[in-house]
């Protein structure tokens, strides 16, 4: 039996990727499709039970309409809520572990994957 059980994370900011998770989807997309305020989003995976869809990085804040189609079937999957991305000032602690390490924190107003960016006389390289 098809079934949507929750979309997560609920708030998302724009420009990430949701899961919603459930049972029925088939093991592949082939046709399928996740529907959020009405437009088709791209397809990160697809299996039986859970799709990762990528948010628009424009999308503005508010609550928008999700639903999968599924071999021509819509299942309804709820709202889902858009918000801004808020990142508080980094703080840097030295590891007491090795001091030649910098632990960098910072609180989100939703779940968030960080990139950092470090610059060095032999370079600079993203972070995750």
């Amino acid at each position: 039996m098809q079934a949507v059980q929750e979309i997560v994370p609920n708030p998302a900011a724009p420009g990430t990727d949701i899961t919603i998770n459930g049972s029925g989807f088939s093991a592949t997309q082939g046709t399928s499709e996740v529907r959020y305020d009405g437009a088709a989003l791209w397809i990160v995976s697809w299996s039986d039970g859970a799709v990762v869809a990528h948010l628009p990085d424009s999308k503005p804040p508010g609550s928008y309409a999700v639903s999968l189609v599924v071999g021509g079937t819509t299942l309804p999957a709820g709202n889902h809520t858009v918000v801004d991305l808020a990142v508080g000032e980094p703080v840097g602690t030295v590891n007491p572990d090795n001091h030649l390490a910098l632990i960098v924190s910072f609180q989100t107003t939703v779940p968030a994957l960080p990139l950092l960016d470090v610059s060095g006389p032999d370079g600079t390289g993203p972070f995750r």
